[in-house]
C-alpha cells in the first residue's frame, strides 16, 4: 500500500520534501483536461468570456497541481481558489433563481436550458475546488485506496455526465449558437 501514500525525496537544495501520490495527479490531469475542453466549447457561446474564464482558471488551478503539488500551499494559489470559488457560488446562487423560475414555470428538464448547463458546469467547477481545497498532504498521505478510487472516479464522473447528456439531447432544440456543436 506504500505507493498509494505520499513517499519523501530530497529536492535541488538537498531537503526531504514529500512528492505528491500519483493518483491524486491523475485526478487533477483529468479534471484539467475536462475543464480545458468545458473552456474550449464556449468559444460559441452569447457570453464566452465569462465562461471560459469560469472553466480556465480550474483547469490551470489543476494543472498547477499536476505539475508542482505544494503550489497547493502558497498563499497565491489559495487566493485566486478562493476568490474564484466565491464568485462561482455568487453564479449559482444567480442561475438557481433563474432556474427555478424555469421549472416553476413547466420546464420538465433544466438542462434544456443554457442558464441550466451553466449551473451544472458551475457546481462541477465549486465540487472539483472544494476537492482540492480540502487536500493537503497530510491529508493525501494517509488516504486509503478506496479514498483514491473514489477521486479518481469523481474526476471521471463529468466525462460520463456529459456523454449522457450529449447523447439524450435533443439536437433539434438548440439555440442558434449551439448547431455547429460536435455531437457524439
Amino acid at each position: 500500500m506504500s505507493e498509494w501514500k505520499a513517499i519523501t525525496m530530497p529536492d535541488e537544495s538537498g531537503t526531504i520534501v514529500k512528492s505528491c501520490p500519483w493518483p491524486w495527479r491523475i485526478a487533477n490531469a483529468v479534471m484539467a483536461v475536462f475543464m480545458a475542453i468545458a473552456a474550449y466549447v464556449q468559444i460559441n457561446d452569447p457570453d464566452p468570456a465569462i465562461w471560459i474564464t469560469v472553466y480556465s482558471i480550474p483547469c490551470l488551478l489543476c494543472l498547477s497541481i499536476v505539475i508542482y503539488f505544494p503550489i497547493q500551499d502558497y498563499f497565491l494559489w489559495k487566493a485566486i481558489t478562493m476568490s474564484h470559488l466565491a464568485a462561482c457560488v455568487i453564479g449559482v446562487l444567480y442561475l438557481s433563481t433563474i432556474v427555478s423560475k424555469q421549472i416553476w414555470e413547466g420546464s420538465t428538464n433544466p438542462l434544456s436550458h443554457e442558464e441550466g448547463r451553466e449551473l451544472c458546469g458551475l457546481l462541477l467547477v465549486i465540487m472539483w475546488l472544494t476537492v482540492c481545497k480540502l487536500a493537503n498532504m497530510k491529508r493525501l498521505a494517509n488516504m486509503s485506496i478506496y479514498i483514491w478510487a473514489l477521486l479518481i472516479a469523481l474526476s471521471l464522473l463529468p466525462f460520463l455526465l456529459w456523454g449522457v447528456h450529449l447523447k439524450t439531447w435533443d439536437t433539434q432544440s438548440l439555440p442558434e449558437h449551439c448547431k455547429n456543436l460536435i455531437v457524439a
